[in-house]
């Protein structure tokens, strides 16, 4: 009826011109629907271009960026930001409800029994535990624990500033929030420390008045904006996950331990690990995940400064002995000599009074020779490894070098393994080839020698592990980052030096060793045709044959003269 009291009013007045043909007033009549309607556009137009507005902008791993565009008559007001997580709303929504019908007393219905009283008792201690389990999981979510929480729903308080509302909201979550203002019509609300791998709403109320008598904010539902939104798995979070600590995940969140930092600290917390309540195997992981990152706990900080102290005190004690020692030759030394007119490294099996027992070439029994007739000599390099990685890398690499006339001083062939034979061998080496794997550092006994080579100031030569499968890692500056993490004392040293990767395919074999043969300074030998090297291998077999002939007959000589002395 108003509609077309305003269409004839637009056409003829209050009344219809009665002097008007049908015809012309019809046509009056489209004119001025058709007028009506370019208002109502244009109408239309306006409003929505002050038309109340809020989006998600963005997310991070640890926050969600909120958009807003407000009418111009709001600009200026207060803004307040609710939060909560969406299961649980709704199961608190539908327990008000429960708790609703269960008070609500049907008109004319009998009064209830003692046990039907019983009962409805009972469901209301079951609704109330069940929503204080709710709230008690929203406020670990938000971290919100000494916070009073209505409704399972928070407030977040950001701060007022005159200037307009602060691009960055930082505050904490209450039941109370205190609005800030809208400064402008367009903004964004950084909401941050949002709940992990939830899906959370957040209400945005816009034009909120504040009651002079009360003080109270009112906040009114037909300004607000609702918004749902699954948040992201954060990158710690992550990182929990991959390393088999998906169970922290939780507590970490609600306690707000989300920093590497943090988790240091927690594990030097003992109060709050057992109010927590995380098992000694995750934590045991977590420290080990900590020190691959580089962050080590007070306590193990103290633990590793206690260890480097007594290493450094039995690095003084072997240099102070082997300094005392005055012997011209020891068990496990490089000799040179002559046999069977050939100059031959060997290695000292025994130490007699005229004689050294020496072990020629790859022989397996020693021969005596006179002292004159022996001399010290030089390692060219000194094997450093972990046996838990690289025992049969570090073996193989031995043979390669021994072919090429290279001699390696290998623990698992000397005679002796104690630390004084280690270290006396490092002092007996040209260079220090260190083959690095990922639990390098982690072994005293790597440590001692890398330790001993760098106080000697032995020339340094790196080869590293580049498979996983065996510790470690074709990138090198990863690896050695992930070797010295406890033990950043090292990692410069490592990197003073161009490392070369442990090559297991023949053609890079052949690459390998002729640069680590450059860097030693041993000239790489001929290589031999085919008929050289059978000649070769006949002439090795003979002068092993040569060899251990001699050395029975050394035998057989000695018991001959024994049976000379006891016979009458």
């Amino acid at each position: 009826i108003a509609a077309d009291v305003q269409r004839h009013t637009r056409v003829c007045g209050r009344t219809r011109d009665l002097s008007m043909s049908d015809a012309d007033h019809a046509q009056a009549l489209s004119d001025a629907d058709a007028e009506a309607k370019a208002e109502a556009d244009a109408g239309a137009s306006t409003e929505d271009e002050t038309e109340a507005r809020a989006w998600i902008q963005s997310q991070s791993d640890s926050a969600v960026v909120i958009a807003y565009q407000l009418p111009k008559e709001h600009v200026g007001l207060q803004l307040v930001l609710q939060s909560g997580l969406v299961e649980q709303c709704r199961r608190l929504d539908d327990i008000s409800e429960e708790r609703f019908r269960l008070n609500r007393v049907a008109f004319g219905a009998p009064r209830r029994t003692a046990a039907e009283e019983f009962e409805r008792m009972r469901e209301f201690r079951r609704l109330d535990a069940e929503s204080e389990e709710l709230r008690s999981y929203t406020k670990a979510a938000y971290g919100a624990h000494d916070e009073s929480v209505g409704f399972g729903t928070l407030y977040y308080a950001g701060p007022v500033q005159p200037g307009g509302l602060p691009r960055r909201v930082v505050g904490c979550w209450k039941a109370k929030a205190q609005p800030c203002a809208a400064g402008r019509a367009h903004g964004e609300l950084h909401v941050q420390r949002v709940p992990q791998n939830e899906q959370i709403i957040l209400i945005l109320f816009y034009g909120v008045t504040k009651q002079e008598d009360s003080g109270r904010w009112h906040m009114a539902p037909i300004r607000s904006f609702r918004l749902e939104v699954r948040t992201n798995i954060a990158r710690w979070a992550r990182t929990l996950e991959a390393h088999g600590l998906s169970s922290m995940i939780q507590p970490f969140q609600s306690y707000r331990i989300t920093a590497f930092s943090d988790w240091a600290e927690f594990l030097d917390d003992e109060e709050l690990q057992q109010h927590v309540k995380i098992d000694p195997g995750s934590l045991d992981k977590l420290g080990k995940l900590l020190a691959g990152e580089g962050f080590l706990t007070e306590s193990e900080k103290k633990r590793l400064e206690a260890e480097q102290e007594e290493l450094e005190a039995k690095i003084d004690e072997i240099e102070v002995a082997l300094t005392e020692s005055t012997a011209d030759f020891f068990v496990g030394q490089l000799v040179k000599g002559t046999v069977l007119g050939r100059e031959e490294n060997g290695v000292v099996l025994a130490c007699e009074e005229e004689n050294v027992v020496v072990r020629w070439g790859d022989g397996e029994q020693g021969a005596p020779m006179p002292r004159a007739e022996v001399t010290p000599a030089q390692w060219h390099l000194f094997l450093s490894h972990a046996q838990v990685d690289a025992a049969d890398q570090v073996a193989q690499l031995r043979l390669l070098l021994r072919d090429v006339g290279v001699e390696a001083w290998l623990d698992m062939d000397a005679l002796e393994i104690t630390e004084n034979t280690m270290c006396r061998g490092i002092m007996e080496s040209n260079f220090f080839c260190l083959y690095l794997t990922e639990h390098y550092f982690e072994r005293w006994f790597c440590r001692m020698e890398a330790c001993f080579a760098r106080r000697k100031g032995k020339q340094l030569l790196v080869v590293f592990e580049a498979d996983p499968r065996h510790g470690g890692d074709p990138d090198y500056v990863r690896l050695v980052d992930r070797a010295t993490a406890k033990y950043r004392g090292f990692r410069d040293w490592i990197l003073s030096t161009e490392a070369i990767p442990m090559a297991r395919r023949r053609f890079q074999r052949k690459a390998m060793i002729s640069e680590i043969l450059r860097r030693i300074g041993v000239e790489e030998p001929h290589e031999m045709t085919k008929i050289e090297k059978e000649l070769h291998d006949e002439v090795t077999i003979l002068r092993h044959e040569v060899s251990t002939l001699w050395t029975t007959i050394d035998v057989l000589q000695s018991r001959l003269s024994e049976l000379e002395v006891s016979s009458p």
